[in-house]
């Protein structure tokens, strides 16, 4: 009897520390809101969540496919999402609107817009895309945000026959020829991209000067940029387009202290974010303020003061 009340006792109190450990590792998991596994947002997201993890021993961090930059400031000011990438256009639509408690961690890379086409495709530039079937990226992502913006400023938007595919999906249409042309803004290289154009005779559409200049007259947030020569498969020349830089961001009222060691491992780990993109580099101390159009979260503003970031007081302004 006393072995047998003995092993109640133990499996009592296993199964009673066990529910602690469970209870204690659930407040401590924390998810980072990405975009299509096909984009760059998730290969991005999941070098974060591993280094995020590995240098913070309270912290189980892990990245989530989601719609994109829209879906994660959505996820984010419903408290579904403590952390996302969103572009920086998005973000600052967001705050001036109906998320004002929408907060910064830190700007990276830039978003750049491609549109691909078959290489025999009748469409030479953006003016010929009237009537045809176009994939203008995930639904709730930045590629769809930044297409609807761009073709409208064309005077396009109503003349397309529009579908809202991932990056894989889009990527599997354009080379069934199921579709026209496929848009993406994506870090270059993006491997959707590349993944087309190495296995199809494909070219990516430029965008004139004179369009560009109209579009950064009306979107401020946006930068000119050129994809380099060969960035990818068959891509002897440089390529004018247009690009937006993507920010971490989070909620206002996300933990100060959790903020502030996220902030500093990602910042003093970044080489480590190589290996899942080339462009994840890009978020990095010297970057880290550039372009940033929202209030930086106080957890992130905590470490940028403490290193005596030099764009620190213009960020405040």
């Amino acid at each position: 009897m006393k072995r047998y009340l003995m092993f109640i006792i133990i499996f009592l109190l296993s199964f009673i520390l066990s529910a602690c450990g469970e209870e204690s590792s659930g407040n401590d998991q924390i998810s980072i809101g990405t975009g299509s596994t096909g984009g760059t947002y998730f290969p991005i997201g999941t070098g974060m969540a591993k280094i995020i993890s590995e240098n913070n021993d309270y912290l189980k961090a892990t990245a989530s496919s989601t719609g994109g930059s829209i879906d994660n400031a959505e996820l984010i000011e419903d408290k579904d999402e403590e952390f996302g990438l969103v572009d920086m256009s998005v973000s600052y639509e967001f705050y001036n609107g109906d998320f004002p408690e929408m907060r910064t961690l830190m700007m990276g890379y830039g978003n750049v817009f491609h549109l691909l086409v078959q290489d025999d495709s009748p469409i030479e530039g953006y003016e010929d895309l009237k009537g045809k079937t176009v994939s203008i990226g995930p639904e709730g992502s930045g590629t769809a945000n930044m297409s609807e913006k761009l073709f409208k400023s064309l005077g396009i938007w109503d003349e397309i026959n529009k579908q809202y595919l991932t990056h894989d999906q889009e990527t599997q249409e354009l080379g069934d020829g199921r579709i026209d042309a496929a848009a993406y803004s994506i870090a270059v290289p993006g491997s959707s991209v590349e993944e087309f154009l190495s296995a199809n005779d494909g070219r990516i559409i430029e965008l004139e000067d004179s369009t560009i200049e109209k579009f950064l007259e009306d979107n401020p947030d946006h930068v000119a940029k050129t994809i380099p020569a060969e960035s990818y498969s068959n891509q002897e020349d440089g390529i004018s387009t247009i690009a937006v830089n993507v920010a971490l961001v989070t909620h206002e009222d996300t933990d100060e202290d959790m903020v502030y060691d996220i902030t500093k491992t990602i910042m003093e780990n970044s080489d480590d974010l190589e290996e899942y993109h080339p462009s994840a580099t890009e978020f990095n101390f010297d970057n880290a303020l550039d372009g940033m159009e929202t209030p930086l979260h106080e957890g992130a503003k905590k470490y940028y003061k403490e290193k005596d970031h030099p764009k620190l007081d213009e960020v405040e302004e």
